[in-house]
C-alpha cells in the first residue's frame, strides 16, 4: 500500500522523537525504508509542516512502536527462563485473571454497595436528610421545593426509570412515548362498571416510568380539577386544608401564566410556563360554535362552569416543561445535596417499629442479577411512586388492609386502607368529520423540516409565538 507524503513525513517525525527520547531499536522496518523516509524526510521544513502533526498516522505509528517495545522487552525476559519458570509462568497467565474474576464475582453486590454508599457520604455528608421514592410528578415537585426552602438539605431521589429519551420535549412527539414500555409502566384495571365495553370494561393505563413520570409522558394539557371536587375532598377528610381556597396559593406558585385568561386565578413567579400555542387551526370556527349556542368563553383553571374553552398547556416556548424541566434540570448541575438515581426499584420501606428508617432497593445493570441495596434517612422518607406504584410499595411493606396483606404472607406493619377509593379522571372523546383541511392539524401539510426549523427558533407553529420575558 503507498504511503502519501504527509503519512511519510508523520513517520519520519514519530520515529526521529522516539529515538531520541525512548532509544527504541528500529527492527520493525527495514533500514533501506527507514532510509528513504530519512531522506525524504530531511528534504522538507517541518517546522512549517508539524505544529506538531498530531494526526491519525501519528496515532497509528506510535501505538506500533510501543507494542514493539513491549515485545522485544518481554522476549529479553523470557529469554532468561528456564523451561519450567516457562510453564509456572504461562499457567499463572491462564489463571489468574479467572481467580481475580471469581473473587470479584462473590464480592461484588457487597463492593459495589460500600462505594456507592461512600460517594454519597462525601457528595451529601454522613447521612442522607431526605429519600424520595419516585421521580415523577409530585415527587420532583417536593424535592425541588425543599431544595429551594433550605439549600443544606440534602435529598435522594430514588426512580425507577431512566431520564427522558431524546425528542421528550417535542409536542408533536408526545404520541410514540405511550406504548414506549422503556418509559412507562402498562397498568391493565380491573373490570369497570359501565364503561370500556369493548374490552370488558378493563382499561389499559400508561403511567411514566422516567424522570418527570407521567409529566414526561403526557400531552401537556394543563388542568386543574374542579373546585368543587377539592371542596368534598375537605369535607369527607375533616381536613379544610384540601379545600380549593386552600390549595388556590399552591396552584398560583407553581405557575408562570402566560394564556388568554390572566386574573387573580393564575401566578406570573413559578417554575411551571402555562401557555397556547398561536398556531391552532379551527380553534376559531370551534368557539364561534359555542357562542352560537349560548355558551361562553371561560378559563377552565379557575371556578369553574359549563363553557367552551381554549386548551393552555403546560409549555415554555412551546416545549414540554415537566417537573423536571421545571424544577430539578435548572439546579441540578449546581446542587451537590441533591442526587437523583435512575433505573433503581424501591422494594420495600424498613422499619424500626413503626418507624420509617430506610428503603431497600434493587439496581441491575446489563446481563446480570439485581442487586439489593439498602438505603438510611436521617430525617424521613417520601413515597411519589404514583397513584400506583405508592400503594404497592406499601403494601408490600406491610402497611395495607390486613385481609390482602395476609393473603400474600406479608407481616402487618400497620392495618390501613391503602389502595382503596382510587380516584381518576374519565375522558369521552367526541370524533367530529371536517370536511376542510385548513382547519385541522394535518400532519402532511405542518409536519415539515421547514416547519420544525420554525418551531426550533420560534415554539410555535406558522404563525410567530408570542414571546415572553421568562428566565
Amino acid at each position: 500500500m503507498a504511503i502519501n507524503e504527509e503519512a511519510q513525513f508523520s513517520i519520519f517525525y514519530i520515529v526521529r522523537k522516539l529515538k531520541n527520547s525512548h532509544k527504541v531499536s528500529y527492527a520493525f522496518a527495514s533500514k533501506r525504508k527507514f532510509a528513504k523516509i530519512t531522506e525524504l524526510g530531511e528534504s522538507k521544513n517541518f517546522a512549517a509542516t508539524f505544529n506538531p502533526p498530531v494526526t491519525a498516522h501519528f496515532a497509528a505509528i506510535k501505538m506500533y512502536m510501543d507494542y514493539q517495545r513491549m515485545f522485544w522487552t518481554t522476549w529479553n525476559y523470557m529469554e532468561k527462563l528456564n523451561l519450567g519458570q516457562c510453564l509456572v509462568l504461562a499457567v499463572l497467565i491462564y489463571t489468574l485473571p479467572k481467580i481475580l474474576y471469581a473473587i470479584y464475582d462473590i464480592g461484588a453486590s457487597i463492593i459495589r454497595s460500600a462505594i456507592r454508599m461512600m460517594i454519597f457520604s462525601v457528595i451529601v455528608g454522613i447521612a442522607i436528610n431526605l429519600y424520595m421514592v419516585g421521580g415523577g410528578t409530585g415527587g420532583l415537585a417536593v424535592a425541588g421545593n425543599l431544595i429551594a426552602a433550605n439549600r443544606n438539605y440534602s435529598v435522594l431521589v430514588l426512580e425507577s426509570g431512566g431520564f427522558p429519551k431524546e425528542g421528550n420535549e417535542v409536542p408533536a412527539y408526545a404520541p410514540r412515548f405511550v406504548p414506549d414500555t422503556d418509559v412507562t409502566f402498562q397498568y391493565k384495571s380491573v373490570p369497570q362498571q359501565n364503561i370500556l365495553s369493548r374490552s370488558n370494561g378493563s382499561a389499559k393505563i400508561s403511567s411514566g416510568r422516567m424522570v418527570g413520570g407521567t409529566s414526561s409522558l403526557n400531552f401537556m394539557h394543563f388542568n386543574r380539577g374542579n373546585p368543587l371536587d377539592y371542596d368534598e375532598w375537605a369535607k369527607s377528610t375533616g381536613d379544610d386544608s384540601w379545600s380549593y381556597s386552600n390549595l388556590l396559593p399552591i396552584f398560583r406558585k407553581m405557575e408562570t401564566y402566560v394564556g388568554d385568561y390572566p386574573s387573580d386565578q393564575h401566578g406570573d413567579s413559578g417554575p411551571i410556563v402555562i401557555s397556547r400555542p398561536q398556531y391552532a387551526p379551527g380553534l376559531d370556527t370551534w368557539l364561534e360554535a359555542g357562542r352560537s349556542l349560548g355558551y361562553p368563553i371561560y378559563d377552565a383553571n379557575g371556578p369553574q362552569k359549563i363553557s367552551f374553552t381554549k386548551t393552555e398547556f403546560s409549555k415554555k416556548f412551546g416545549r414540554r416543561a415537566s417537573s423536571y424541566t421545571s424544577y430539578i434540570e435548572p439546579i441540578l448541575a449546581s446542587t451537590p445535596n441533591l442526587r437523583i438515581l435512575t433505573n433503581v426499584n424501591a422494594t420495600q420501606i424498613m422499619f424500626s417499629g413503626k418507624r420509617a428508617i430506610g428503603v431497600k432497593y434493587e439496581t441491575k445493570s446489563e446481563n446480570s442479577l439485581p442487586v439489593e441495596n439498602v438505603a438510611y434517612a436521617r430525617k424521613e422518607i417520601i413515597i411519589s411512586a404514583g397513584s400506583y406504584g405508592s400503594p404497592i410499595l406499601l403494601q408490600k411493606s406491610g402497611i395495607g388492609p390486613r385481609d390482602v396483606l395476609e393473603a400474600a404472607k406479608i407481616p402487618v406493619v400497620h392495618e390501613l386502607p391503602v389502595g382503596k377509593n382510587l380516584q381518576n379522571h374519565a375522558v369521552v372523546e367526541l370524533d367530529f368529520v371536517i370536511n376542510n383541511i385548513s382547519a385541522v392539524i394535518y400532519p402532511a401539510r405542518d409536519f415539515t423540516p421547514e416547519n420544525f426549523e420554525l418551531w426550533v427558533s420560534t415554539g410555535d407553529g406558522k404563525k410567530i409565538y408570542r414571546h415572553y420575558n421568562l428566565q
